[in-house]
């Protein structure tokens, strides 16, 4: 996505037309493509509480990718985003919370208790 405007255009008429299937491929794209990471984290931020659970776990996953490629997150946004997450009623956002989890360990050196 290298920061192109049609690239930022697609992913706001998704978000504006709730387009599921562009938002599920749109995340994870932005997270390993896009050189902005505040907008980056900013747009998962918002799709991980999207009321989709595709939606909701790419979120978290692209997530993931950001903590690998730019060794930070917003701890005190993402910290209790990822509470609700780890709590998600669907498997799948779930298991993708808790990879995050595990990476926000790993790589950041957050304390989970």
């Amino acid at each position: 996505m290298k920061n192109r405007r049609s690239d930022r255009a697609f992913i706001a008429r998704a978000e504006r037309e709730n387009d599921l299937a562009a938002l599920v491929r749109g995340v994870i794209a932005v997270a390993l493509h896009d050189n902005d990471f505040a907008y980056a984290q900013d747009l998962c931020l918002r799709l991980a509480a999207h009321t989709n659970f595709n939606v909701r776990g790419n979120a978290f996953q692209a997530l993931g990718h950001l903590v690998r490629l730019h060794k930070r997150l917003d701890e005190p946004r993402i910290r209790p985003l990822l509470a609700a997450g780890l709590g998600d009623s669907s498997e799948y956002v779930r298991s993708q919370a808790e990879e995050l989890r595990d990476e926000t360990a790993r790589v950041l050196r957050w304390k989970w208790g």
